[in-house]
């Protein structure tokens, strides 16, 4: 009845359980057909380059986009931390540095021209877009590790499941009337 030696317990059988699953190995038929079901979490994201100039207020951003093709860019714009130029990032890289907004915004323009003022989580910019590459399908042998790290994972959970449901089956689960009427009210909110 030690609270302690129960978790313990608990936690030894969870890495037994673990210890199983990685002793199952796969055949590449099993890997290639995992592949094939979940082609969209293998592929690499979209990714854009840019460079981008910046402004505290939006009035003073517009007044920089009609200057910033006859103006020198590296002398345009309030100062910041900011990097002024960004190479091969994906979507959550500029939403770590410029936050969601100015992200989905600037992966909808085109590579050419400075286009802005796009807002940002900080201010205002001047963007031009300097290369941009869509998703692509990566091959097979490219996230062959992936691919059986997930087949694994789905094993130990299956396996984990098969366990708790074979020790489920040894015991009669009661539930008195109060735990069945939260339980009732529980169904309702989360249907």
């Amino acid at each position: 009845d030690d609270t302690v030696v129960r978790r313990r317990l608990a936690q030894k059988m969870e890495f037994l359980l673990q210890d199983t699953a990685s002793i199952i190995q796969p055949g590449e038929n099993e890997l290639r057909q995992l592949y094939d079901q979940n082609l969209a979490t293998y592929r690499s994201p979209e990714q854009i380059s840019f460079r981008q100039i910046f402004f505290k207020d939006q009035a003073d951003a517009q007044q920089g986009m009609e200057k910033v093709n006859i103006a020198a860019e590296d002398q345009m714009g309030d100062s910041s931390l900011l990097a002024r130029e960004l190479t091969s990032a994906d979507e959550q890289t500029v939403t770590n540095v410029f936050g969601a907004e100015f992200s989905k915004s600037i992966f909808e323009l085109s590579p050419g021209d400075w286009q802005g003022p796009v807002a940002s989580s900080y201010g205002f910019h001047l963007v031009k877009i300097t290369a941009y590459q869509s998703a692509q399908q990566r091959p097979y042998d490219e996230v062959h590790d992936q691919v059986l790290a997930e087949w694994q994972r789905f094993q130990q959970e299956k396996l984990e499941q098969q366990y708790y449901d074979e020790l489920l089956g040894k015991y009669d689960v009661v539930l008195d009337e109060e735990v069945t009427a939260i339980v009732s009210s529980l169904n309702g909110v989360l249907q």
